[in-house]
């Protein structure tokens, strides 16, 4: 394409509000490590870091051969549309190719916007690199696994490739960004990054979008890739824990013992936390393993629990039930650690008592664990689940276009089926009494508002107790006073203070 060398690739802003700057934009790492051998100009753009990215477009403006954006459901897609508007406004002749999850799962769609000219579907490396290849030398492109492209009035959609094994591309160059704007304090460390190990799930949940995608697969880094990753990131950003932000780190029992026992022979002196299947975990490892994943430095579990009632986790998820996650976070406390579990609530099914026994499930568990923190989802539907085709016929309307789908995220997605009122309820469980039942959580409020949070949870912690452990929130004075100290702080400083369900204040 008359020459043109450079490549921009795009991550949109994650979270609403301008927020998720803890989160490393991995896939357009991951996209420049698959063009790196051609040597061309790569510009990588976190929006999070750069929302002025104009002067970027305009400077490269009769250079640019290629723009990769990477989305997944939900915010990123406001992002990523107003970059790839920008970008053909400024070079009409660029070519803006979207991937990510989000196009994985709806590709015609995503392709329909006159301002994409074509997406993949899948794994993105492999793909990637041989349709930057194709513009480079004006070759043939139809044919590339995972691509799809306008054909006339027409899309052609190529069937993905079989995923890659990981281990066979070039490394991350994470010296293309600056780690410490990526690092966030947590409530058991000062300084710590997030870190993909695997990839993919090997169970098949038919809420979840990946089950569709990784079709019950799983891949792991190898070991020493992993260690030499971490190392980089104590040197260049003295972190001082990890989280592993796969779907599902604890898959493989000897991958997971074998990486303890690395942290323990080198040392390593690092603290860390990763997701699995509860009762997989509970399966895998006995009170000797566990022992050991603490000695190498593992503090925090998280895992699914999704719902308190058995009759619908029989429905929604692989081989679990609410008994195997009381037995987690029990084994966990017992040996020092604690459990963060996201329920869901919500679903299209005829289960009456399924947010009650949810909200019980979680009363559980806070006696098991008082630290254990616990997130609470509104069940939202995915293309291509097996609960899709059941949440429309309870009344959903489906997106008809790309931009629709900007705030469909558990964030701001409502049920038509679920009653306006729950919102207070939920509300006021989430954001008040379940994070005001945990002891001492005032000491993580602002100094300015330490006081009024130290009301709450000492002065009137035997009411709020109450009231949380036997579900009884009539009256609710206290959260209604809450509301209201709240919403003046935040208006004299100037601020976005909130309570989250899982005890920590923050914008």
């Amino acid at each position: 394409m008359d020459n043109r060398n450079t490549i921009l690739l795009f991550f949109p802003i994650f979270d609403y509000g301008g927020k998720g700057c803890e989160y490393i934009p991995f896939s357009i790492l991951h996209l420049e490590r698959a063009v790196r051998h051609l040597n061309l100009n790569v510009i990588l753009i976190d929006e999070n870091e750069n929302q002025g990215y104009e002067s970027i477009i305009k400077d490269n403006k009769d250079d640019i051969l290629l723009v990769g954006i990477s989305a997944i459901t939900g915010y990123q897609i406001d992002g990523g549309i107003k970059f790839s508007k920008k970008v053909k406004d400024i070079c009409p002749i660029a070519k803006i190719v979207w991937g990510g999850w989000h196009p994985t799962i709806v590709p015609e769609q995503t392709l329909n916007e006159p301002y994409i000219d074509f997406v993949i579907a899948g794994q993105g490396e492999k793909p990637f690199s041989e349709l930057t290849l194709a513009l480079l030398n004006n070759t043939n492109y139809v044919d590339i696994k995972g691509l799809a492209f306008k054909n006339g009035e027409h899309f052609k959609l190529n069937t993905p490739d079989e995923f890659c094994n990981l281990n066979d591309f070039p490394e991350v160059d994470y010296s293309l960004i600056d780690l410490n704007k990526y690092v966030l304090k947590t409530d058991f460390s000062e300084r710590r990054l997030m870190y993909f190990a695997t990839y993919g799930c090997p169970f098949s949940c038919p809420f979840c979008s990946g089950s569709q995608i990784f079709k019950k697969k799983w891949f792991p880094k190898k070991i020493d890739t992993i260690i030499s990753d971490l190392k980089y990131f104590k040197e260049k950003a003295n972190i001082d824990s990890v989280l592993f932000w796969d779907d599902n780190f604890f898959s493989n029992k000897k991958f997971v013992l074998d990486f303890a026992q690395k942290l323990i022979d080198e040392n390593f002196n690092i603290v860390w936390e990763g997701s699995a299947h509860a009762k997989a975990f509970l399966n895998f490892f006995n009170e000797k393993d566990v022992k050991l994943l603490y000695n190498a430095g593992l503090r925090r579990v998280s895992t699914g629990a999704e719902s308190g009632n058995d009759n619908v986790l029989e429905l929604i998820k692989d081989n679990l039930s609410h008994n195997d996650v009381l037995k987690l976070i029990d084994l966990l406390k017992q040996n020092g650690m604690t459990t963060f579990f996201s329920t869901m609530v919500g679903f299209p099914l005829s289960e009456g008592n399924e947010i009650k026994s949810t909200f019980n499930l979680i009363r559980n568990a806070k006696r098991i664990d008082n630290n254990v923190k616990v997130q609470i989802n509104i069940y939202t539907p995915y293309p291509k689940t097996l609960l899709y085709k059941a949440a429309i016929e309870k009344g959903f309307k489906e997106p008809l276009k790309l931009s629709d789908w900007i705030y469909h995220s558990p964030a701001k997605f409502k049920p038509p089926w679920i009653a306006s009122s729950f919102y207070d309820t939920l509300d006021a469980f989430m954001n008040f009494y379940l994070p005001f039942s945990e002891k001492d959580c005032f000491k993580r409020a602002p100094e300015k508002f330490k006081n009024k949070a130290y009301f709450f949870n000492v002065i009137l912690h035997p009411l709020l107790l109450f009231r949380f452990r036997f579900n009884f929130f009539a009256f609710p004075f206290d959260w209604l006073l809450f509301k209201f100290l709240l919403k003046q702080y935040n208006k004299k400083y100037h601020d976005n203070l909130r309570f989250y369900a899982y005890g920590i204040f923050g914008v």
